[in-house]
């Protein structure tokens, strides 16, 4: 046994004369724990070493230990131990570039025969503060009033987490998220202020992770507003840990009352003395119900009393609310009545009544505004007009002669009729207004109220009945008018008048319209004929009394 001992370290001898050494064991310590713990991102840490001991080989072992790569870094080591058990110092750096855990593992190679190999772990978080931005809205506000909107700045960060050598930073501000907050403008009014945040993990005296910041919305005119808030921060920004600038905005919609004024003209019956009611029309179209309820928020005003000529407006108060909360289209109105009264000329004729708003004016601004509504209105009616229609040919227009009390102004002729015989001419009563009534046909109606023959030959003529016959604009009403030959021998001489109500209310006694009825009567065809023979008969006697000469 001692001999084959002595063989084998012959052998062993041998083996390293040839510069082969055996396969040495490689073990790895640090002389630091493995982790780098938490970094800031955008620093560095101090070194971390880890050493690494060979051991079970006398010398000559070749040993190497890689550099790392980022966000770890080293220097590559290679060395030849020069006894049994030697170490080597490996030192690296941790320099993280965004926030995160990072792992990375290098090696210690024994390079001399096996490639014997250990690992070496490297582990470390970055860390940073984190800004996050939210706003929120003033929301609806009545023009003249005023709310508040506002910023939140908060650090959301992990920076307070940082660790060193087992211990962690306190009240640090190169932690904290540093910068300020400017912006606003005029109805969005705020204070620039410094921003200086820890994040929540800093649980010390003076702990701060967010701040909010007020922006007073002042509206000036209804409508929606807005504006933009800068926060220039010199870190925090995204994960990577760098200065920058991070806009929000913040809204606000102004609400208010605001007033409309619309009228339309109003006719009445030319002449007649009959009243005829309108009214202005008043409406709140604004949306100031969408920021509350009760009068705060109406449109309110009053109108004067009007006494002026042909017209009469009341006075009276107006309380209109706003849209409904959450509505923009329905409207609040009120209606102001007038009278209008239309004289005996056909005309047409307006006035003012003042209408003084306390608020609501028609810009949207809230504010009292005075409106001058013009009523108008419109004298209108018939208009009566006649012509005389017989065979196929048409005399031309004749007009009656207007008035309560009128002559004959207009002659029909029916020419020659035999007794017992019958002439007829028509006689076509037309309404030629072209007034406008607004939709109510009562105002240009016509009404034939009535006729009357009179004078000495009054029974010889006759006329269809007509009383009662309305006329519509633009209408004609066609009246057949006939004579009947009497046994006197002459002119036969009577007078119609058509009574209207032109110029009063609808069938009042208004305007009468007079013509003069004449025809020629003859006796019938065998009287004539019997005449005549006695005519000759005596033209002959008398001839042959005649003396010769």
């Amino acid at each position: 046994m001692r001999s084959s001992l002595a063989s084998a370290t012959s052998l062993l001898a041998l083996l390293l004369l040839d510069g082969r050494g055996a396969y040495a064991t490689v073990s790895v310590t640090t002389a630091q724990p493995a982790s780098f713990g938490d970094v800031l991102v955008g620093t560095t840490t101090t070194a971390h070493t880890a050493l690494v001991t060979v051991s079970g080989q006398t010398s000559g072992t070749a040993l190497t230990v890689g550099a790392g790569a980022a966000p770890f870094n080293g220097s590559a080591i290679s060395s030849t131990t020069g006894s049994t058990t030697t170490s080597v110092t490996a030192s690296f750096t941790f320099s993280p570039a965004s926030t995160g855990t990072f792992s990375q593992v290098d090696v210690a190679t024994d390079t001399t025969g096996g490639s014997n190999s250990v690992s070496i772990t490297l582990t470390g978080t970055g860390v940073a503060p984190l800004a996050s931005i939210t706003s929120t809205s003033a929301g609806y506000v009545l023009v003249g009033s005023s709310a508040t909107a506002t910023v939140t700045v908060a650090n959301t960060g992990n920076a307070y987490l940082i660790e060193t050598a087992g211990s962690r930073t306190v009240n640090n501000t190169a932690y904290n998220l540093n910068g300020s907050i400017t912006g606003g403008n005029s109805v969005f009014v705020g204070t620039a202020s410094s921003i200086a945040l820890q994040d929540s993990n800093y649980t010390g005296a003076g702990a701060k992770s967010s701040a909010s910041y007020a922006y007073t919305f002042k509206p000036t005119v209804m409508g929606a507003a807005s504006t933009t808030i800068v926060t220039s921060l010199s870190d925090g920004v995204g994960a990577t840990n760098v200065a920058g600038s991070i806009t929000t905005t913040v809204t606000g919609t102004g609400v208010a009352a605001v007033e409309s004024v619309s009228n339309s003209v109003i006719y009445g019956r030319l002449g007649s003395g009959s009243v005829s009611n309108g009214a202005i029309t008043v409406a709140n179209i604004g949306n100031a119900n969408l920021a509350g309820t009760g009068t705060a928020y109406n449109l309110n005003g009053s109108v004067a009393a009007v006494s002026s000529g042909a017209f009469s407006v009341s006075a009276a108060s107006i309380s209109l609310a706003s849209n409904a909360i959450g509505s923009t289209s329905s409207t609040a109105t009120s209606t102001l009545g007038y009278t209008y009264t239309p004289g005996s000329a056909r005309a047409t004729t307006s006035t003012t009544a003042t209408i003084a708003f306390t608020d609501g004016n028609s810009a949207g601004t809230n504010l009292s505004q005075s409106v001058a509504a013009t009523i108008t209105g419109s004298a209108v009616g018939p208009t009566y007009q006649s012509s005389i229609r017989g065979g196929a040919v048409d005399t031309p227009t004749v007009k009656g002669t207007s008035g309560s009390v009128a002559s004959a102004g207009s002659t029909i002729s029916f020419g020659t009729v035999g007794k017992s015989q019958s002439q007829t001419v028509y006689l076509a009563l037309q309404n030629t207004t072209t007034d406008a009534n607004g939709g109510n046909a009562l105002l240009t109606d016509l009404t034939i109220d009535k006729y009357t023959i009179t004078g000495v030959n009054a029974s010889a003529f006759s006329i269809s009945s007509i009383g009662g016959s309305v006329i519509t604009e633009g209408g004609m009403l066609l009246v057949p008018i006939t004579v009947t030959g009497t046994s006197l021998v002459g002119t036969l001489n009577s007078t119609l008048t058509i009574f209207t109500d032109e110029s009063v209310a609808l069938g009042g006694a208004g305007d009468t319209f007079t013509y003069a009825l004449t025809a020629y009567s003859v006796p019938e065809p065998t009287s004539l004929a019997v005449l005549g023979a006695g005519l000759a008969g005596l033209a002959s006697f008398r001839r042959r009394r005649t003396p010769r000469g």
